[in-house]
């Protein structure tokens, strides 16, 4: 999914995935990820499913567990144009999901 509702009315859920050369999730790897968004839109949460994690879900950093961590964002209200998310962590290659926003469909 690459759109959303520039109301602020829908979540998106992206899972990041630490992966090996060939694309496989590296499932003992726990790095530290960082969350960042680019243009108009916010992190709701963070997690990674790790039940014994007490970092708070606000938080912009997240240890991946089991190769992998979930970013929850949301456009700002009124929101126009294209929001990256970017998630770094050292040593890692960079990556970035981009949304373009769009106006809702209206049922009539």
């Amino acid at each position: 999914r690459r759109e959303l509702d520039p109301e602020g009315t829908e979540l998106a859920f992206i899972t990041v995935k630490v992966q090996d050369p060939e694309g496989l999730t590296v499932p003992r790897s726990h790095p530290l990820i960082k969350f960042d968004v680019l243009g108009p839109g916010e992190i709701v949460a963070t997690d990674n499913g790790d039940p014994t994690s007490f970092v708070p879900f606000k938080s912009r950093e997240r240890e991946a567990f089991n190769g992998m961590a979930l970013v929850i964002v949301r456009a700002k209200k009124g929101a126009q144009g294209t929001i990256a998310i970017k998630a770094t962590s050292d040593g890692l290659k960079m990556g970035i999901y981009t949304f373009e926003m769009t106006k809702p469909i209206l049922n009539e």
